[in-house]
């Protein structure tokens, strides 16, 4: 098995969690699927390094941030005040 494989097939399978995990209801769950995108793009982003593929460097480098940035907004206290203020009654 070479090596970019042993680095990709762990990044699709963490991909496909975190899709299925950040469409869920419960905030834990999204914060996971977030955590497992930002590792499935890190392992992605480090595959284009070693394959010298600068296009999946940039976009899985910036699929990292924005999961970054999804932990962050699902955290509870953000999220309170993003809901609520969304929702005004």
């Amino acid at each position: 098995m070479k090596m970019f494989d042993l680095l990709q097939s762990p990044a699709v399978l963490l991909g496909i969690a975190g899709a299925v995990l950040t469409v869920q209801q419960n905030r834990q769950y999204r914060k996971a699927g977030y955590a497992s995108w930002v590792a499935g793009n890190s392992l992605w982003t480090v595959s284009g390094l070693l394959t010298g593929n600068l296009n999946l460097v940039v976009q899985f480098a910036f699929f990292g941030v924005l999961a970054v940035q999804g932990i962050r907004i699902n955290r509870e206290d953000v999220y309170d005040k993003i809901h609520i203020s969304n929702n005004p009654e």
